[in-house]
């Protein structure tokens, strides 16, 4: 039985996540040729709310910016180079859609598809102090 060189190996690896990223998310070149998602889709695919009705519920209160401008419809289209602004929890996240998923896989295929631009967040603390729920009191 012969061995495998460990670059080639390496190399190998590297190609089959590749192929394994174009198989569930479409192509960043996908952007030319129009392939566009609806915003509660797309949130839903990229695992950042379990439901499309959740996703609904988020768009429709209008608290989801695309490009910086509010959305207020589910039905927006969304394509791979947008940045969008999303409220989670107590957090801001601020990401990038690099390509289009095709389906709802495991986080690491979600994560493939999109980059966070703030990758600390913010925390919707504007003062900047911490607070009692932190850890932080003061006497």
């Amino acid at each position: 039985m012969a061995s495998i060189p460990p670059q080639a190996a390496t190399q190998r690896s590297r190609r089959e996540q590749d192929a394994r990223r174009q198989r569930f998310c479409r192509a960043g070149g996908s952007h030319e040729a129009g392939l566009r998602v609806r915003i509660d889709r797309l949130l839903c695919l990229l695992r950042f709310v379990r439901t499309r009705s959740a996703a609904n519920k988020l768009v429709g209160m209008g608290h989801i910016r695309r490009n910086g401008e509010r959305v207020t419809r589910s039905s927006r289209d969304i394509q791979p180079g947008d940045v969008l602004t999303l409220p989670l929890g107590n957090a801001v996240r601020l990401i990038e859609v690099l390509s289009l998923p095709d389906r709802r896989g495991p986080p690491r295929e979600a994560q493939a598809c999109y980059r966070e631009l703030d990758p600390g967040g913010q925390n919707g603390n504007s003062s900047g102090k911490t607070t009692a729920r932190q850890g932080n009191i003061a006497p």
